[in-house]
């Protein structure tokens, strides 16, 4: 496998003016990453595709609050000499009902991409929640994300790990049917530090970085809130008022540090490398502010 890896980690500090506060999210958080792998056959050359999707940001479209959901791909073609390209797509506009349905706007409408109430209650036998499946559900795996528990629903296609859908996590492969060239299968999916994975032989590296360019939640005065310097080599500091604990995240949703904040909070990153990371801030109330700083 040709790994060549792109440096666009172009920072920059966007503070979106929406600072939409998702409800009724039992799944889905502003860490959570999902990295897909695909290859085929255009007609010349074989190619690959290594695709990460992302949350970053969100915005209110008719007083409804959705997240900023972006894919970022790396394609390589086995031409001669061989080709590689990048390229970013969306946003799309993705939220969780309040059944926890994935729901997609688009085009002036909703549309739901998950059944994710259907998918924790199914059994074997029961028709697979799954869109256009016309199959039942052949096989249950329980996963673990953390301390949750939810269900890998097996369709007509038992014989390839990465196949069926997953509960709070999405298509993983072929559903009722074998899939045809080109369809992309899981690897693996993130979420604030854990992960689950669905086929081997795989390394997080193989994937492009997400280009985060947005401030997630924005629920305590900025004026009320200084990390600096930004971006940072040796250690960061967490100047803030009305904050009692602190998390940090890379891009992966990996937890990097964690810890209690006081008046003024010294954080050692020289040992973290080059990229973005996403600092929370808990307040007394309990929201949660995100700011994204930059280790260089």
């Amino acid at each position: 496998m040709i790994k060549t890896y792109l440096s666009l980690l172009l920072f920059a500090l966007i503070s979106l003016n929406s600072g939409a506060q998702i409800t009724n999210s039992v799944y889905l958080d502003y860490s959570s990453l999902w990295h897909f792998y695909g290859g085929g056959w255009n007609g010349i050359y074989s190619y690959e595709t290594f695709t990460t999707s992302y949350i970053d940001g969100d915005t209110s479209v008719n007083g409804q609050d959705y997240y900023k959901q972006f894919r970022y791909v790396h394609t390589i073609t086995n031409s001669t000499p061989v080709t590689e390209t990048y390229q970013l797509y969306g946003p799309s506009l993705l939220r969780e009902d309040a059944d926890h349905n994935f729901v997609y706007y688009y085009g002036g409408s909703e549309s739901i991409h998950l059944f994710n109430d259907s998918m924790a209650a199914a059994n074997i036998g029961d028709p697979l929640p799954a869109l256009g499946a016309n199959c039942n559900v052949e096989n249950i795996e329980y996963l673990t994300i953390g301390s949750q528990t939810v269900k890998h629903l097996y369709g007509a296609v038992t014989n390839m790990t990465p196949a069926g859908i997953a509960e709070g996590i999405g298509y993983v492969g072929p559903t009722c049917a074998v899939g045809i060239e080109g369809n992309e299968m899981m690897v693996c999916y993130y979420r604030l530090g854990d992960s689950v994975c669905f086929v081997g032989g795989f390394a997080p590296e193989d994937f492009p970085e997400p280009q985060y360019m947005n401030v997630g939640t924005q629920e305590l005065d900025n004026s009320e809130v200084m990390v600096y310097p930004n971006p940072a080599s040796e250690q960061i500091v967490i100047d803030a008022v009305n904050v009692i604990n602190w998390l940090c995240y890379d891009a992966t949703g990996k937890l990097m540090a964690t810890g209690s904040a006081e008046k003024q909070t010294i954080v050692d990153v020289s040992s973290w490398k080059s990229g973005i990371y996403f600092l929370h801030l808990i307040s007394e109330e309990g929201t949660n502010t995100i700011r994204k700083i930059a280790v260089d």
